[in-house]
């Protein structure tokens, strides 16, 4: 133990110890900062969302008043002006969502994998993934991300759209573990749960057991490779629910 201490000792840099802390810190300030941007998006975004709705109910007083008026002229130049301002909103409404909408992937992302990453939508919606590599910060669009974290980075967005926009309160995930590890499969489902805990009902397929915890209900498929005939059980019990053919 003595010469296992010593050998440590050699290659132990303080200096070196220092630093990844102070990185680390700088890390967890930014990420601080970030969570503050996010939450002033938020509130950008509902100004938005209420000048958009405003601007929609001038449309339709426009629209009621445009029938009444006899002057076509009137009619014209007042429509043109209104879709104009719908037009020049457009565009800023949507960038607020997209950083809106990024921020929330980004945590959600940060969540499941347990890296200190940026997701960020671009003006053409090109996914671009920031994060720190030998003491630098890197920027990867998605087809250059590695299979685990183009389906992290994608189930991270689809959450964060399902978050923002799902108001049916339904949602589905089909093999959302696909390529994932071990520790990010287990954060998955622990976000999955924890991202749509308001929901009225949620459907996941899946091979993997990391759902098991936070079902209520559970369905298994198993199909005899002799008699090719599938069967349904509760999973959740042994007894057999039912068989198809094929």
């Amino acid at each position: 133990k003595v010469k296992q201490l010593a050998d440590v000792e050699k290659v132990y840099d303080e200096s070196e110890h220092q630093a990844l802390k102070e990185q680390i810190e700088e890390l967890l300030q930014k990420q601080q900062r970030e969570d503050v941007q996010l939450e002033q998006l938020h509130e950008q975004r509902k100004e938005l969302v209420s000048r958009l709705d405003e601007l929609k109910a001038a449309e339709k007083i426009w629209e009621a008043k445009r029938q009444q008026w006899a002057v076509a002229g009137e009619a014209v130049r007042i429509g043109s002006m209104a879709r104009r301002v719908l037009r020049d909103a457009a565009e800023p409404i949507a960038e607020q969502y997209r950083q809106y909408l990024s921020q929330m992937a980004a945590a959600i992302y940060r969540e499941i994998a347990q890296e200190n990453a940026l997701l960020q939508w671009g003006a053409g919606y090109e996914l671009e993934f920031h994060d720190q590599h030998d003491g630098r910060t890197r920027t990867r669009v998605f087809r250059q991300l590695s299979g685990g974290e183009q389906m992290t980075s994608a189930l991270a967005v689809r959450l964060a759209l399902m978050r923002a926009f799902a108001g049916i309160g339904i949602g589905f995930f089909d093999e959302p573990t696909a390529n994932l590890d071990g520790q990010r499969r287990e954060s998955l489902a622990a976000a999955i749960q924890q991202r749509t805990k308001d929901f009225d009902q949620l459907f996941i397929i899946s091979h993997d057991d990391a759902f098991d915890a936070m079902a209520e209900s559970a369905l298994a498929l198993t199909k005899d490779p002799q008699t090719g005939i599938t069967r349904i059980r509760d999973a959740f019990d042994d007894e057999v629910e039912g068989e198809s053919e094929g």
